[in-house]
């Protein structure tokens, strides 16, 4: 078969310099994956892999992370027990890597479950409770049938002339910026924690027995076709909404069938499946959270800078509030930075008081800064 253009000739620029772009964040993978494979040529078999490998290098842009850290604080706990919030905020990380959305239609013949709005992957609320639902059905006893069928509703297959959408709704779950696992492989050590897709091989070895649903028989001698597939890695938040005795329940049939089950395309072989996500992702994303609720009440506190405190380690803290203090100092959010990481970190910085020159001279230097801006010192005033 001949080259095939598959799109039209005004528009190939447009597309080409996109998934060109030497600035990853400025990638729309949604817009490259509906329209930017420019051709298909069956002679030239790295075409496919090629123009994944490139959406690929897509990374979170500043536009993601101030939405998701807005979904993050909407659906917050307020911690208020005269209103109680009917949101119910989970993290979970994968194990391996994800394939959501293959069968979208594509020239490539694959897909992924990617935002049209951000261009960020996602997992449809509905995709999560059809897996919660298909995991109690087939583990919980028929008597209880009649108490967790209520949490979802209505059976599919039911022709109920009165349908119910159920008590708790499952909202799509968001990809959490910066956790994307880093390659350790020095053909791979380009990537980075933002960039949340990564190109998948998937190697069928005996075509015609699966396309013909087993009439043609398998043999060894059958010629095994790699297909390059999107997948996702990193963690997501999951949002539950109803009544909190419903919504703790459905947590733990959530958490169940995420570790047991997994959720999207080719679990049996071990993709999809999930574990707990680690403290430390649970802190940053904390900070998130909790700064919205104290800082931002006395000067307003922009969604970068919150974003940026939480991605910060120890040794960025000291270098910024020793080496380059001096810099530090000229920035315009000076004072609503370092209350924030006063706020956020006051249990390590409160570890530093006993640092003298001698023993540790840029953890001294960071303390006579930060110990004014730490809770304990707002009580003592």
């Amino acid at each position: 078969m001949p080259e095939v253009p598959l799109i039209r000739d005004s528009l190939k620029d447009i597309y080409a310099n996109n998934l060109n772009s030497d600035h990853p964040t400025n990638k729309h993978a949604g817009l490259l994956l509906d329209r930017g494979f420019l051709k298909y040529d069956e002679n030239q078999s790295t075409l496919k892999s090629d123009f994944i490998n490139k959406l690929c290098q897509t990374e979170s842009s500043s536009l993601y992370i101030n939405e998701f850290i807005r979904w993050l604080n909407l659906t917050k706990d307020p911690q208020n027990p005269e209103k109680p919030s009917r949101f119910c905020q989970t993290l979970f990380s994968l194990e391996n890597r994800l394939l959501i959305g293959l069968h979208g239609a594509s020239a490539l013949e694959t897909g992924c479950m990617i935002n049209h709005h951000n261009g960020m992957p996602y997992i449809p609320g509905s995709s999560v409770k059809g897996a919660v639902r298909h995991w109690a059905r087939k583990h919980l006893s028929d008597e209880l049938e009649k108490i967790w069928i209520k949490f979802f509703g209505s059976n599919p297959e039911d022709t109920d002339n009165d349908p119910f959408s159920g008590l708790v709704t499952f909202h799509d779950a968001w990809w959490v910026p910066n956790s994307a696992p880093t390659a350790s492989s020095k053909a791979s050590n380009k990537r980075t924690k933002s960039q949340p897709f990564i190109n998948e091989i998937v190697t069928t070895h005996h075509l015609e027995y699966y396309s013909n649903e087993g009439d043609t028989k398998a043999s060894d001698l059958d010629d095994p076709i790699p297909n390059a597939l999107i997948g996702v890695h990193g963690s997501f938040l999951f949002t539950l909404e109803g009544e909190k005795p419903h919504t703790d329940i459905v947590k733990i049939l959530l958490e169940k069938t995420l570790k047991e089950s997994g959720i999207g395309a080719k679990t049996s072989a071990g993709y999809g499946y999930f574990e707990d996500a680690s403290n430390d992702l649970k802190n940053r994303v904390a900070i998130l959270i909790h700064s919205d609720n104290e800082t931002n009440k006395e000067q307003s506190v922009s969604p970068a800078l919150k974003y940026e405190v939480s991605q910060l380690r120890e040794s960025k803290i000291i270098k910024m509030f020793s080496q380059d203090r001096g810099s530090t100092k000229k920035r315009e959010d000076y004072e609503p930075l370092c209350k924030l990481i006063g706020e956020q970190f006051y249990e390590l910085i409160s570890q530093w008081e006993t640092e003298t020159q001698k023993t540790s001279k840029n953890r001294f230097r960071a303390y006579g800064i930060l110990k004014d801006y730490l809770p304990e010192a707002k009580n003592n005033d």
